[in-house]
């Protein structure tokens, strides 16, 4: 891949179907150097399976399965190892869709292309890029999606000289998709268990290492989120000191 191409690695946590949690996410971050940024999953999860016993026994590092310091640990090592690391993300309201059932594939789909209109609509992806990447794993988008998913993203934005490819990975090979998760689980766990005592230990050492994660987020519906009380105290929690308290 030469310069003037960008990668946006995705996964997404709940699911469309599950009515009991509020919010789908689909979540992850842009990158610039795909291989330069697997280097640096690939030491700190060994950094962190040499020193953490329980870690060492996982076959496979996710999210949901790391403690809050050593979750935050991950995030931060990448966050300030590379100049060009951009959490990313977009928080479905599943309450305020006016429909009810979908296919999980399309569904993706709809609200991956959604992601990418405001990521390009700000110049979140600058417009120096002329080809992106999109980095998935297999268990989230079947390839008769992903064909489509690549068709679609060309059509509809042909007028940005943007060539879009898609890529399916094993999350068990392929560490850059194992950090698309563990953002994911975080803001999984920030929305739709946001006042628990796990999240306000998360929240703890997100912002002992001023590690943002909502900055560049988008919200479907917009409309009704962008100005909704609990999404703007979510996001005010980010911009706590170390020394504040955090009372949900």
């Amino acid at each position: 891949m030469n310069n003037n191409t960008i990668h946006l690695i995705l996964d997404e946590t709940s699911a469309m179907h599950l009515q009991h949690e509020q919010y789908f996410i689909i979540g992850g971050y842009l990158i610039d150097n795909i291989n330069y940024i697997r280097s640096k999953y690939q030491k700190i999860e060994k950094n962190l399976r040499i020193n953490n016993k329980y870690i060492s026994e996982l076959k496979e590092i996710k999210g949901v399965k790391l403690k809050n310091e050593h979750l935050v640990n991950y995030i931060s090592y990448i966050y300030k190892n590379s100049k060009s690391f951009i959490p990313v993300s977009i928080l479905i309201d599943k309450t305020k869709l006016n429909k009810k059932k979908w296919n999980e594939n399309e569904a993706f789909n709809f609200f991956v292309k959604y992601l990418l209109n405001y990521l390009i609509k700000f110049n979140i992806i600058e417009k120096k890029y002329n080809n992106l990447v999109i980095h998935m794993d297999n268990r989230t988008i079947s390839t008769k999606f992903k064909n489509s998913l690549e068709t679609h993203l060309n059509l509809n934005f042909y007028n940005y000289n943007i060539n879009f490819s898609v890529e399916i990975k094993d999350s068990k090979i392929y560490p850059e998709i194992r950090g698309a998760d563990i953002i994911c689980y975080a803001l999984y766990r920030i929305y739709n268990h946001y006042n628990s005592i796990k999240t306000n230990e998360l929240w703890k050492f997100l912002n002992m290492e001023n590690i943002k994660l909502l900055t560049y987020q988008s919200f479907f519906p917009y409309s009704l989120l962008i100005n909704n009380e609990f999404i703007k105290k979510i996001k005010s929690l980010e911009l706590l000191k170390q020394s504040d308290n955090i009372i949900l």
